[in-house]
């Protein structure tokens, strides 16, 4: 199997009867024949998977060979955003979130920077040095739960500097950012913060290398 980008192409009725018809459309006008399509790949939004009006069954009534198969690598992602429904991890995620809210300020944003610096002279000094080469947090991707590996990889690294930044912080002048310093530190020691995090930080370095791989140009069908 082999990809190509053919082309964007502006929608401006988002259902499935005007979704094939400008793929259908679309094809002929590149001068692809479509009676050779032998399948269609597409998330499982309703609008393209819909067993009544669907895009891939309403392709498929015209078209007889063009087999919809589900996207794999967003299977993966499904199963993960379901299985993370349990509300330690998903207040974990919520912390992680408002932490990275938090820092991103141009003046809170030079004392983790400071910090920072500081951590990763100190990591060089005990072995051949920090592994991370980050200079900020990332934030957590909204929609796509495997994506969001960089982002809980770098903040369970970095928490050390998180931590310190947040005890400089309370001793601020400016009420306000000291007591969300405060309260976020408070949410980050907690037990259960922890333990949840080095969870997902764990299990996410499985699944993001299987969504990498699910996505590669040269996978075949056997193999996805």
């Amino acid at each position: 199997m082999h990809e190509d980008f053919l082309k964007f192409v502006p929608i401006y009725e988002v259902n499935g009867r005007n979704l094939a018809n400008i793929i259908v459309e679309e094809l002929k006008n590149m001068n692809i024949e479509v009676n050779n399509l032998r399948g269609q790949g597409y998330d499982g939004a309703a609008v393209m998977s819909g067993k009544m009006n669907g895009v891939a069954v309403l392709v498929k009534k015209e078209y007889p060979t063009a087999l919809y198969i589900h996207c794999s690598s967003h299977n993966l992602n499904l199963s993960i955003s379901y299985s993370c429904n349990i509300p330690e991890i998903r207040n974990t995620m919520g912390t992680i979130e408002s932490g990275y809210l938090f820092l991103n300020t141009p003046k809170r944003q030079i004392v983790f920077s400071e910090k920072l610096n500081l951590f990763k002279e100190e990591e060089k000094l005990k072995d051949d040095g920090c592994q991370s080469k980050k200079l900020k947090l990332k934030r957590l991707c909204p929609t796509r739960w495997v994506e969001r590996h960089n982002s809980v990889e770098i903040f369970y690294d970095f928490l050390p500097v998180i931590l310190s930044s947040l005890e400089e912080m309370i001793t601020w002048s400016d009420k306000d950012t000291a007591t969300k310093a405060n309260q976020l530190l408070l949410a980050l020691q907690a037990s259960e913060f922890n333990i949840s995090l080095a969870i997902i930080n764990k299990m996410f370095k499985y699944t993001k290398p299987l969504s990498i791989y699910l996505q590669k140009q040269n996978i075949d069908l056997c193999e996805a």
